[in-house]
């Protein structure tokens, strides 16, 4: 790709900026996002090689099992990373009260 020599300097003062201001984030989110990439090339292998069987009900089955795995993984982790970060201070308080509402306020969200 060949660019004129304004464009070059205006692209690796922009790479620069952004670099700058993103790198906190992805310092942040790269171990997350790691994850979540693995999770989806796992899922797309899986999908292809269960498509390579040509067998539909196979297909439809794994499908619907995937779905509701995906359903509980994705959204009980978020609920269990907020009851692990939430807790444990309560605990340590020996605040029962808080620890009601916060168990009580987690099973309402697990439930919607």
């Amino acid at each position: 790709l060949l660019l004129p020599k304004k464009s070059l300097l205006l692209l690796k003062k922009v790479w620069r900026r952004l670099s700058l201001e993103l790198g906190p984030l992805l310092a942040y989110a790269g171990p997350l996002s790691v994850i979540i990439l693995t999770r989806l090339a796992g899922f797309a292998a899986m999908s292809i090689t269960i498509a390579g069987y040509g067998d539909v009900p196979l297909l439809a089955a794994y499908q619907i099992t995937l779905n509701a795995f995906i359903l509980f993984a994705f959204f009980a982790e978020p609920l269990s990373q907020t009851g692990q970060a939430v807790c444990p201070p309560l605990v340590d308080r020996r605040d029962a009260r808080g620890l009601r509402t916060t168990l009580a306020n987690l099973a309402v969200l697990a439930l919607v």
